[in-house]
């Protein structure tokens, strides 16, 4: 069985290293701007001034990556289910063609998988942009697979500022993932800010609300981007929460303390509370002190009274609610995930698992509820005025916006 099971490794690889150099070259790292061309990643970047003095309208998706197809269809759990094993004659040439093709295309660092689910979200995210009502559209991160890749930064400029041209028609502000590499020094950094220039840290205001865009990067470093934890711990520092023993206020907490508007919304990748896969980020060794920068970060965003906390990362659909009381008052932070842009979709974690993080949560001193959720891809529209934050889900299918599905529908106060 071992001398069998170790034929079939070498095979596999051996058809893998065939297919490799019959199909092409392998993609290599580089600048956007030395190999892709200007007038693809020249998008539009600024509202007019008029727009600012007003209420606006904007459409929020995230996780639009491409995957990949030997991950997905061949090493997942879900391929090697007792149902699928019992039925194993019928998947092994499925799971043959994603273990040879999908790792050939991991060897090559050519993300295969999602076109066709990434094509529907931002074909109908065009329709809804050409209508006419959208202000700009706002994206949480995970835009490419790995952004050190330029050829990757260009596929995608290709599908959303040519073929589905949404970037040149309103202005497109990211709050970076951790796909994008943008901490990675040689050709992350470069390849982020010649796309999107300014974009880790940074906030629009309008007549009643403040947008700030956060760089959780600074969190999480699961690919050591950073020179040492000590470098990520002291930009953290700098630009979200400064800590108890610092002279100076963080960016972050000078941009709440001089905010006038009603409402405030953060955008960042990384949500504070999420029950799927990435649940427990925050307990493990993906950076410094990472349940006390929760709770630091979650601190500051009830005494500046943040209303909505806008997040990717987990590929799907979350609604989650935060209570808490602040001098004899009453408050929610609502925690809005929004995963569903294109990226394979997660399965659902059961409804006991959750409930066992919910009371782990709550053990830490958080009370949090969980709303609604849905393994579906999505994007959605926010709407604000003066009586509040107006949010609407919407469920992505056959891509086209005449059959579109309204998943939720919430308003902020």
């Amino acid at each position: 069985m071992s001398r069998h099971k170790s034929f079939t490794v070498k095979s596999l690889l051996i058809i893998q290293l065939f297919v490799v150099l019959f199909t092409g070259s392998c993609a290599k790292k580089g600048f956007v701007s030395e190999s892709v061309r200007p007038e693809l990643y020249d998008i539009k970047s600024e509202l007019p001034a008029s727009t600012h003095k007003r209420n606006p309208t904007f459409l929020v998706y995230g996780d639009h990556r491409p995957s990949w197809r030997v991950q997905e269809g061949f090493l997942d759990k879900r391929n090697w289910s007792r149902k699928r094993l019992f039925l194993f004659p019928v998947f092994l040439p499925v799971l043959l063609f994603n273990a040879i093709f999908g790792g050939t295309a991991y060897l090559r660092h050519v993300p295969d998988l999602g076109s066709e689910m990434r094509r529907k979200v931002l074909n109908q995210i065009y329709d809804e942009v050409r209508k006419g009502d959208i202000d700009f559209i706002a994206h949480t991160g995970d835009i490419v697979e790995n952004g050190t890749y330029h050829t990757q930064w260009e596929d995608f400029l290709i599908e959303a500022a040519v073929e589905k041209p949404v970037m040149k028609l309103v202005p497109y502000y990211p709050a970076p993932g951790n796909h994008e590499r943008h901490n990675e020094q040689v050709y992350g950094r470069h390849n982020y800010d010649t796309v999107f220039p300014n974009s880790r840290f940074y906030t629009k205001k309008f007549k009643d609300v403040i947008l700030i865009f956060l760089d959780s990067g600074l969190i999480f470093d699961p690919k050591g981007d950073f020179s040492s934890l000590t470098v990520q711990d002291s930009l953290y520092r700098k630009y979200l929460v400064s800590g108890p023993d610092s002279k100076k206020s963080s960016w972050l907490e000078e941009q709440l303390a001089s905010a006038q508007e009603k409402y405030k919304i953060i955008l960042i990748h990384h949500p504070l509370f999420s029950y799927g896969k990435h649940s427990r980020d925050w307990d493990e060794t993906l950076g410094m002190n990472l349940e006390q920068k929760r709770r630091e970060l979650t601190q500051l965003f009830m005494e500046y009274n943040v209303q909505l906390i806008i997040a990717g990362h987990e590929h799907y659909y979350e609604h989650n609610v935060l209570n808490y009381l602040k001098e004899g008052k009453n408050y929610n932070m609502h925690i809005l995930v929004t995963g569903g842009g294109g990226t394979p979709v997660r399965p659902l974690i059961s409804f006991s698992k959750v409930d066992k993080w919910l009371d782990m949560d709550m053990h830490y001193g958080y009370e949090v509820d969980m709303v609604n959720r849905a393994e579906e891809y999505h994007y959605c529209i926010v709407s604000v005025s003066e009586n509040g934050i107006n949010i609407e889900v919407i469920k992505v299918d056959d891509g086209e916006i005449e059959n579109k599905i309204i998943l939720d529908e919430f308003l902020v106060q």
